[in-house]
């Protein structure tokens, strides 16, 4: 178990300087450039947090995303309480319906008006993108599976597409941010292979 100094002496921050300037790193890096900057004016995500500091972060990600939007709970509040059973905040597995290229198979037919965001149990989320661009990062990716629990389907009358929250649950962090960026760079490839 690590303690609350240690978390905020190695999570990873980010926050911006008078100039508008993004800065990203450690509370230390950060105050070579932002030397007054306190831990609690920074924005921390899980997303490219140590590996050890994860569960934590995902856990805060979870623990915010419950509240009412009124609501804030502070890290050290909660620090807090995860530390004494960093167990009650693992998420709920549910039972698997399926894995996603099936998922995604039965939608083959509406693909060019079908969008798709994932989401992990754990927190995690993906961009949405097109339907073929899950399809393609999945193809590239080989002969990974993942599990899905859950599929709600409706209709946007804005985009007049189909979207599909899909919630996987993938235990291996990386594995899940891997096919995320993989269906960002196969959609930014088919947005932009056309342009000039």
């Amino acid at each position: 178990m690590f303690t609350l100094e240690y978390l905020k002496e190695n999570s990873k921050v980010s926050a911006n300087g008078e100039d508008g300037s993004l800065y990203y790193g450690t509370l230390d890096f950060l105050r070579t450039h932002l030397s007054q900057i306190t831990f609690e004016e920074t924005s921390q995500k899980p997303e490219g947090q140590p590996e050890e500091l994860r569960p934590f972060w995902l856990a805060y990600e979870r623990a915010k995303k419950a509240l009412k939007k009124e609501e804030t709970i502070s890290v050290d509040d909660f620090y807090a309480e995860w530390s004494k059973n960093p167990a009650d905040f693992e998420p709920v597995k549910k039972k698997v319906i399926g894995d996603l290229k099936s998922i995604l198979d039965k939608y083959e037919d509406r693909s060019k008006k079908t969008n798709v965001t994932l989401y992990n149990y754990n927190g995690l989320s993906s961009w949405t993108h097109g339907h073929e661009d899950f399809v393609k990062a999945l193809k590239e990716l080989g002969n990974i599976t993942y599990d899905v629990t859950e599929v709600i389907e409706f209709e946007d009358p804005i985009l007049k597409k189909t979207i599909l929250k899909i919630t996987t649950q993938c235990d291996d962090y990386d594995l899940f941010r891997h096919l995320a960026v993989s269906a960002n760079t196969c959609m930014a490839d088919r947005v932009f292979s056309n342009t000039p």
